[in-house]
């Protein structure tokens, strides 16, 4: 079936995640956010290869408008709203896998001195990746816990 017919009965679509990738891969960003806020809204949630598409498309600086869809009055640029979802997804990773090292992370905080907190947050991020060899995004979600908790 045809994207833009799909698209102007997305309710009866059965494979949103195969329309937004089909929809991302055609670099249409704002077809794109439509697709993504009506899975969100109808509680269906992205797979796998749905992210990297969307990933891809955040990537893109010349997306295109291939496909007429509904828009809202005050929204965000297309691509602005693709570069926040895709933020969210990467904070959210970073924040999950940060929770693993905590424990870690409370004992190495312990043994720091005390003009650590004095530093900026990439550094603390290297100093704690290097000491407890994990990734500089994991450590980086591990600086934010600590000074969302008040230990930074």
């Amino acid at each position: 079936m045809e994207t833009q017919s799909v698209l102007n009965d997305i309710g009866r679509c059965a494979d949103l995640n195969g329309l937004l990738q089909r929809v991302a891969g055609d670099n249409d960003a704002r077809a794109a956010v439509y697709v993504y806020d009506y899975m969100k809204d109808k509680g269906v949630t992205c797979n796998e290869a749905s992210w990297v598409s969307l990933h891809k498309l955040e990537r893109n600086r010349n997306p295109i408008l291939k496909y007429t869809v509904p828009t809202k009055d005050r929204a965000l640029p297309p691509s602005r709203r693709i570069h926040k979802i895709c933020k969210g997804v990467r904070l959210h990773e970073r924040s999950e896998a940060a929770k693993d090292i905590m424990p870690q992370v409370n004992v190495w905080l312990s043994h720091r001195e005390p003009n650590f907190s004095q530093l900026d947050r990439i550094s603390q991020a290297k100093m704690l990746a290097k000491d407890l060899t994990v990734p500089l995004e994991t450590a980086r979600g591990a600086i934010t816990k600590l000074k969302q908790q008040g230990k930074l």
